[in-house]
């Protein structure tokens, strides 16, 4: 599909999103049309490089382009390899979804340890902190152009501001669903709560590395 026709879709969501802000009478009927068209359950993921800004301000742009291309090459496939949608890349960030958690989860535990490997051996500046946030739920998302949901925030705010290097932060709805299917796993959930932006919130830190 072509960038024009993909930005067409997209411009159908608004168009639809425009019916509902001008017509207050029909908002109810509006919002469950919405839904039918757009909504889909989604596990989300959201990355984040932890530590890049002071990396940014010592080594300079270029080095900041090249550390978020071996991030890329990193993590690109193994969230494919799990049916993973890109949805899109800001900066350091990279916004994905996927079919269910259990793929988000497989693809970051894989994620997590190719990276671990690429730093085994990649000199100081080179190494990478990769933080990954994810969480469950009904969503509004146009194909591999965009998506939008509490899910979104709430996988944003634990993979960006709450995630440390080598962790994997996961909300209570992704962590849930994937245990009810997984009761085996429980044990590897560990429970958490912070403070971010103002807004507490309850996740799991998943134990991916079992050594």
């Amino acid at each position: 599909m072509t960038k024009k026709r993909k930005n067409d879709k997209l411009w159908k969501l608004w168009e639809d999103i425009d019916r509902y802000a001008m017509r207050p009478d029909r908002r109810l009927v509006l919002t469950r049309e919405i839904w039918d068209k757009w909504g889909a359950p989604r596990a989300v993921m959201v990355t984040d490089l932890c530590r890049f800004s002071h990396l940014t301000r010592t080594y300079g742009i270029i080095h900041f382009l090249a550390v978020i291309r071996l991030s890329h090459l990193l993590c690109f496939p193994p969230i494919r390899r799990h049916r993973g949608t890109i949805i899109k890349v800001i900066a350091d960030d990279i916004l994905a979804t996927f079919p269910s958690p259990a793929h988000a989860i497989l693809a970051a535990q894989e994620m997590q340890r190719e990276t671990r490997r690429h730093n085994r051996t990649a000199p100081k500046p080179f190494k990478i902190g990769l933080g990954i946030g994810i969480e469950y739920g009904k969503v509004l998302q146009v194909e591999a152009t965009d998506v939008f949901g509490d899910p979104v925030n709430t996988a944003s705010k634990l993979g960006e501001d709450l995630a440390d290097g080598g962790t994997v932060l996961v909300g209570p709805e992704a962590a849930t669903a994937y245990c009810a299917r997984h009761p085996d796993e429980n044990r590897w959930f560990r429970e958490r709560a912070a403070r971010a932006s103002g807004v507490d919130f309850s996740f799991y830190e998943y134990v991916w590395d079992r050594r």
